[in-house]
């Protein structure tokens, strides 16, 4: 779980750097989004924020086909059984 806890302190501080702070409720909502996304798999959530920190979102999303990394790409679309 401290790896976790570890993207997430990595978002919020992407986000610090690039002038979008989370407020308390923001960091909330991100919280509860990532779960959501993810069906609160801990795995998931960790692919979900790397996504988001390598392309500087001031979100999560299900990464569109050129977005991303090819390696999390990969590792996403597997979990998800999407080729």
């Amino acid at each position: 779980m401290g790896e976790l806890r570890s993207l997430y302190e990595n978002y919020i501080e992407m986000r610090e750097e690039n002038g979008t702070a989370l407020t308390a409720k923001g960091l909330e909502r991100l919280i509860e989004r990532c779960e959501r996304l993810s069906k609160n798999n801990v795995r998931k959530q960790k692919l979900l924020l790397e996504a988001a920190i390598i392309n500087n979102w001031k979100n999560v999303y299900h990464p569109k086909d050129n977005s991303v990394d090819e390696e999390i790409r990969s590792d996403l679309k597997n979990f998800y059984g999407l080729d």
